[in-house]
């Protein structure tokens, strides 16, 4: 199993109904993990709706959103900046929300700018078709 289907697998369990994506690559030296900088703000609000409906305790959500913060240093974050809006707000092969489209915008620009992105892991079933449409592979759907 990489470093990637670790933290793959770690993301689901923080957040049962996470509605980010991850992007990853994967070389013979080391697995690099991105995603918008929307990961964190996505997961924490995620878990303050599961605590809202009763679905966590205050404790156990506190210990997810530590955990939120232990993983966000695996991950090279992308900020929501102009260029990245700018790609978001372009046509996309399927209709997507605002968020997925900033998602997939980041996606598409690293790999467009920094280098492969080969997977896309997301449970938004949209954001993932649109991601293969694009060339991703797509975990998660």
């Amino acid at each position: 199993m990489t470093a990637g289907d670790c933290l793959y697998r770690h993301v689901r369990a923080v957040a049962h109904s996470y509605c980010g994506s991850l992007a990853c690559s994967t070389n013979s030296d080391r697995t690099t993990l991105v995603s918008s900088e929307l990961i964190a703000l996505e997961s924490a609000r995620t878990i303050d709706r599961l605590r809202l409906q009763g679905s966590l305790s205050v404790g156990e959500a506190s210990a997810r959103l530590r955990t939120v913060n232990d993983w966000r240093g695996a991950i090279d974050l992308v900020l929501v900046r102009t260029r990245v809006l700018s790609r978001a707000s372009e046509p996309m092969p399927m209709p997507l929300g605002t968020l997925d489209a900033v998602h997939l915008a980041t996606a598409l620009l690293w790999r467009d700018g920094v280098g492969p992105l080969p997977t896309l892991a997301t449970h938004d079933t949209a954001l993932g078709h649109a991601a293969q449409a694009f060339g991703f592979e797509v975990r998660g759907i």
